[in-house]
């Protein structure tokens, strides 16, 4: 028997293939003409990736900053604290891990009286604790900061207990039980596949709670704990503080402990405490300093809620473009500002929103500069006459010698008078004593009459003051005044003043040459030429 001719099973599966491509081309409906407006809603078409691209703009310190808040929020108010919440950092190779550990009431319960882990994988972007009288106060809003354990490791163990008294609307809710809590169970997502996998414990823990550890650290060696120590106090030191929470951390080779205290600042107090706007309150506090601090800064905080613990948008109100500009970039002004009516950008929690709430929280701070420039003002007005105090305290002390030694210089008794202030001179008929000491002049026995007022002149060293006008001139008596005007505008006071001590030199040359002009009554040629001689030293002396 023949066989028949052999069939190509590749070649037809091909055209098979190619027959079922033109059939669906075909089938598929034609889509009408676009000859009016069509409205279509956005949608997501790879929800996986669109999970991983919200958790990884957080970063890692954004990132495990999110686990500890989480472990804050467990602590709602007259919740009882057991024990301070831990962080720990292990640094094995590829066994490193980051362990957050709390005592507080545990995840939000289930149906079943389990922790809800369910609810929190599958409701990316619609986050329970913005709907759940339990969470008031909570700063989840946008349900993303779970998944941010993908930028730290590689994968995120969640073990919780949960405290039924903690949740009493969820207990009244599903009936669960009023008091007790629930079994023990682990929840483990893989950062690759963001798939969750939820069971039993194989321990039950002893006390409500939960414990969080991000293993397969992509890079252990930037975890340490006094780095973490930071990171916490600057993001969330007023929750911790409104809260009464302590966080202890450690890496094994340190351990720090950061406790609730109100934070202590430096400066004057600016008596503004509150900004009424539209939107409600800014709240502020804010200290002026004397001088300019490198380390002086102003947080912007801002909680979810009015009246619950704030953690911090920026780390500096010049973060801002609006407010680059002095009082606010001086370094002058430190502590913090709060608006809980702003609007978040994004789900990393790390700036404002620049809608109108923006707006008017930029033009109630911009009404404040006034108010601080006058504040720091006064504050380089009292310090500038401290330190004039202080030069004219110097300069006696040095003119003192040269009159001593050259009597007929001191033209405005520095040496021979000494008066109580600048402008008072001792009493008439005044004598040393042996030590050299002043004594009033005795009255021989028997005169009568009153005493004899004390004389009043305009004597004593001329107390500096500084202009700016020109560069001709260094340096000039006003007689009127009883000062000498010192000019900052010449090029010599800029060269002398790179350091205090060339600087006092200078200053110590003018107030010589005022003292020679007055006594020898000098004319303006001989002026010039004092101050050609002074400019002649300064050349000189430049590379002593």
């Amino acid at each position: 028997m023949s066989r028949g001719p052999s069939v190509d099973l590749e070649k037809v599966s091909g055209i098979r293939q190619a027959l079922r491509r033109l059939l669906s081309l075909f089938r598929r409906k034609r889509l009408p003409p676009l000859d009016s407006e069509v409205e279509i809603q956005a949608d997501i078409g790879d929800r996986v990736a669109a999970i991983k691209f919200l958790a990884d703009t957080q970063g890692p310190w954004k990132a495990l900053l999110e686990q500890v808040e989480n472990a804050i929020d467990e602590y709602p108010e007259s919740y009882p604290i057991r024990g301070p919440i831990e962080v720990r950092i292990v640094r094995r190779g590829a066994g490193s891990y980051i362990a957050i550990r709390d005592q507080g009431r545990g995840f939000v319960p289930d149906k079943r009286g389990l922790p809800d882990f369910e609810t929190v994988v599958t409701r990316v972007a619609k986050s329970f604790k913005g709907r759940l009288a339990d969470y008031q106060g909570a700063q989840g809003e946008f349900a993303v900061g779970l998944f941010g354990f993908r930028t730290i490791g590689r994968e995120i163990v969640i073990e919780s207990t949960t405290d039924y008294a903690g949740y009493p609307h969820r207990v009244r809710d599903y009936r669960l039980p009023r008091k007790g809590k629930s079994p023990t169970t682990v929840m483990t997502i893989d950062g690759e596949t963001l798939t969750a996998k939820i069971a039993p414990a194989e321990v039950q823990r002893r006390a409500a709670g939960t414990t969080t550890v991000i293993r397969k650290l992509l890079n252990p060696r930037i975890w340490t704990a006094a780095k973490v120590k930071k990171a916490i106090e600057d993001e969330m030191w007023n929750r911790l503080v409104e809260k009464g929470l302590t966080i202890r951390v450690s890496d094994g080779r340190k351990s720090f402990e950061v406790a609730p205290k109100a934070r202590a600042f430096d400066g004057a107090l600016f008596p503004m405490n509150s900004i009424d706007t539209s939107f409600g309150p800014i709240q502020l506090e804010l200290y002026v300093l004397e001088k300019e601090d490198p380390k002086a800064a102003i947080p912007v905080l801002r909680a979810k809620e009015r009246g619950a613990g704030a953690t911090r948008v920026y780390p500096n109100l010049t973060a801002l473009d609006e407010f680059r500009c002095p009082p606010w970039n001086l370094r002058r002004v430190q502590g913090w500002i709060r608006f809980d009516a702003a609007t978040l950008s994004g789900p990393t929690r790390s700036e404002f929103f620049q809608d109108e709430r923006y707006h008017v929280f930029v033009d109630a701070l911009k009404g404040l500069e006034g108010e601080l420039g006058h504040v720091i003002q006064v504050q380089d007005t009292q310090r500038e006459r401290k330190g004039l105090r202080r030069i004219l305290k110097q300069l006696r002390g040095d003119l003192e010698r040269v009159c001593r030694e050259l009597p007929h210089l001191d033209i405005f008794s520095i040496a021979r008078d000494r008066p109580d202030s600048l402008y008072i001179s001792p009493p008439a008929g005044a004598r040393r004593d042996g030590k050299g000491k002043r004594k009033p002049a005795t009255k021989p026995k028997g005169a009568g009459g009153p005493p004899r007022p004390r004389r009043r002149s305009l004597v004593g060293l001329p107390p500096p003051t500084f202009v700016a006008n020109g560069f001709s001139w260094r340096s000039r008596y006003i007689p009127t005044e009883h000062l000498v005007e010192i000019n900052r505008a010449h090029p010599d006071y800029e060269r002398e003043s790179v350091t205090r001590r060339r600087w006092y030199r200078y200053l110590l040359k003018l107030y010589t040459k005022e003292l020679v002009l007055q006594c020898y009554h000098g004319s303006e040629a001989e002026a010039k030429l004092l101050e050609a001689t002074i400019e002649a030293q300064i050349r000189a002396e430049q590379d002593l």
